[in-house]
């Protein structure tokens, strides 16, 4: 079993942070409680802020973590796609 390194761990709280300063305008302006909107909405908003905090970690962490990661960008994308109609 691969172990994560200390640098790994300090990369992966880095690449967080910068995605979540690149979302937080947006963030503050739409903030949704846990049971407001409905799934699909939520979804839609919120994938491609997902998508790039599971590619940045994509590239940090051991194997086999890169192939499920990529495996779940892949349904993510589709589902994306189907339901948000982008």
């Amino acid at each position: 079993m691969a172990t994560v390194s200390m640098a790994d761990k300090k990369a992966i709280g880095e690449l967080w942070a910068q995605a979540l300063e690149k979302r937080a305008p947006a963030a503050r302006a739409q903030r949704l409680s846990m049971t407001g909107g409905d799934a699909k909405s939520i979804f839609c908003k919120d994938w491609p802020t997902a998508k790039s905090v599971l590619q940045a970690l994509q590239a940090v962490v051991p194997q086999p973590g890169p192939i499920i990661i990529g495996l779940v960008i892949a349904a993510g994308d589709a589902a994306y796609q189907r339901l948000c109609g982008k």
